[in-house]
C-alpha cells in the first residue's frame, strides 16, 4: 500500500523541518500566518493516519486511541492558531509585545502538534 510510504516520508519531513533553522518571521502576523499554513500540511498528514484501517484488521493500520489523541491535539492547536490570528490583527495589540507573545504561542501550539504526528506509526 502506497500510502504508509507517504504518511512516512511526510511525517519525517515536518519533524526535519521543526529542527532546521527556518528564518524568522518579519512580523507576529506573518508568523501567526506560516504556524497556520503549516498546520494545514501537519492536518493532512493526521488525516492520512486516521484513514487507514483501525488495528489488528490489516497489516497496515491505525490506532484508534492514537487518533483520538490526535484529534484533541488538533482541536487544540486550530483554536491556538484561530486566538492568535485574531489578537496579531486586533489594532489594539498588533504591535506590541502581546501581539509577539501571541505569535510565539501559535508557534509553540504548531510545534506540539507537529511533535504528535512525527511520532505516528504504522503496524
Amino acid at each position: 500500500m502506497v500510502r504508509a510510504p507517504m504518511l512516512f516520508a511526510f511525517a519525517v519531513c515536518l519533524s526535519a523541518c521543526s529542527q532546521i533553522g527556518i528564518p524568522a518571521a518579519k512580523s507576529p502576523p506573518q508568523a501567526v500566518f506560516e504556524a497556520k499554513t503549516a498546520f494545514l500540511g501537519a492536518v493532512r498528514i493526521a488525516n492520512d493516519y486516521k484513514s487507514l484501517p483501525p488495528c489488528p484488521t490489516v497489516t497496515i493500520c491505525s490506532n484508534p486511541s492514537v487518533v483520538v489523541v490526535i484529534q484533541k491535539a488538533a482541536v487544540a492547536t486550530q483554536a491556538a492558531l484561530n486566538s492568535a490570528d485574531a489578537t496579531v490583527n486586533d489594532p489594539q495589540f498588533k504591535d506590541g509585545s502581546v501581539a509577539q507573545k501571541a505569535a510565539v504561542a501559535a508557534q509553540n501550539s504548531f510545534a506540539a502538534f507537529v511533535a504528535i504526528t512525527a511520532t505516528l506509526r504504522t503496524k
